[in-house]
């Protein structure tokens, strides 16, 4: 063998393993971004878990004063920001189904804004520092900002409303009391419904979950039961919104 050709031999080995090195090191730092997106997921996962465990908080504080779970009338007009804001004014929402997103409305007397508002929003949602409960803070009055967490509609209707078993008619909206719920341990009170740290192929991830006896943990929508059609408007069931039997029935 000439030394010519041992040279060339060497060369072409020392190239394969260099690309080898290259394949590793890139199998290697993929793995590492994996987990470490992985690992953030979960943190802000778990952040939005102590979030949420911070509501069932404030809507035991809020239940301790007025013995049911929030709930307003159609139309009740109700401060939309801090009534100390500068533009403060009371407005009206309808349907009374939207309260899902307005119920901290109620909330000024139990759990003012500055302090807690911030908790109100998923992990790595982006709203204007110090006023967190708007969009676009060059708007003198953003009403249309709401929080991450939403309210289960099966709380502020009868359990009638979601059965086809009995009638249902519109003065069955009203006030739920802890004493109505049949599972508190397994029927959703709250849920995010942002989940603003995950990418955007996590869908399938576990949601954070609040259930109605203030506990909470992060559960897979597909685990969930089906809704089922609220009898009192015509748009399609959601999840956790719309439990068959609504209070008298569980999501997991």
């Amino acid at each position: 063998m000439t030394h010519a050709f041992r040279s060339a031999r060497t060369r072409a080995f020392t190239i394969i393993e260099m690309m080898v090195v290259v394949v590793i090191l890139s199998i290697l730092i993929s793995l590492a971004v994996v987990g470490l997106f992985g690992a953030r997921g979960s943190a802000l996962q778990t952040k939005s878990l102590s979030n949420i465990r911070g509501i069932g908080q404030t809507l035991e504080m809020y239940v301790g004063m007025y013995r049911f779970y929030p709930f307003a009338p159609d139309g009740t007009p109700m401060y939309a920001m801090p009534p100390d804001e500068p533009n403060a004014q009371k407005i009206g929402f309808s349907p009374v189904w939207l309260l899902e997103g307005t119920w901290p409305m109620l909330m000024h007397a139990v759990s003012p804004w500055r302090e807690h508002y911030p908790t109100w929003l998923s992990p790595s949602v982006n709203r204007p520092p110090g006023r967190p409960w708007v969009r676009d803070p060059s708007v003198i009055m953003d009403t249309g900002a709401l929080p991450s967490y939403r309210y289960s509609n099966s709380f502020i209707a009868r359990p009638s409303v979601w059965s086809t078993s009995a009638e249902t008619q519109s003065s069955d909206v009203g006030p739920t009391s802890p004493a109505d719920v049949a599972t508190p341990s397994l029927k959703a009170l709250m849920f995010d419904t942002d989940r603003a740290y995950l990418r955007g192929k996590e869908a399938a991830a576990p949601r954070p979950v609040l259930f109605a006896d203030s506990s909470a943990a992060a559960r897979r929508d597909s685990d969930a039961t089906t809704p089922v059609q609220n009898r009192l408007h015509g748009n399609a069931p959601v999840r956790y919104h719309d439990t068959p039997n609504g209070v008298h029935g569980r999501d997991f």
